[in-house]
């Protein structure tokens, strides 16, 4: 229950923000601005959905290229500290028996 609340007073207290925010005259001409240009974005994707699917498509080949690229970089870098930590155990066993 207490969950609710706090969520219903984030939401009211960042609507209340906003309102505050809007009584001064820059930040509405910038609200305003922005809110036409998105609504353009968003006709435009309307009316072309095929553009709107090529420009998913892109940003997903991206994002899972760079979380491959990581992926493989982090590997790697897992390889070269079991490594280290294999001579480092060969080492401390090499020493032991002296």
């Amino acid at each position: 229950m207490s969950d609710s609340k706090l969520v219903k007073g984030m939401i009211i207290g960042a609507a209340v923000g906003g309102l505050i925010s809007l009584c001064d005259r820059s930040t509405r001409t910038q609200f305003v601005g922005n809110l036409k240009k998105t609504g353009g974005n968003a006709g435009y994707y309307l009316r072309n959905p095929s553009v709107a699917v090529h420009n998913i498509r892109e940003c997903y080949e991206n994002v899972a290229g760079t979380l491959s690229s990581g992926a493989e970089s982090a590997l790697e870098i897992m390889n070269q500290v079991q490594s280290t930590l294999e001579n480092v155990s060969q080492l401390d066993d090499d020493n032991q028996y002296k």
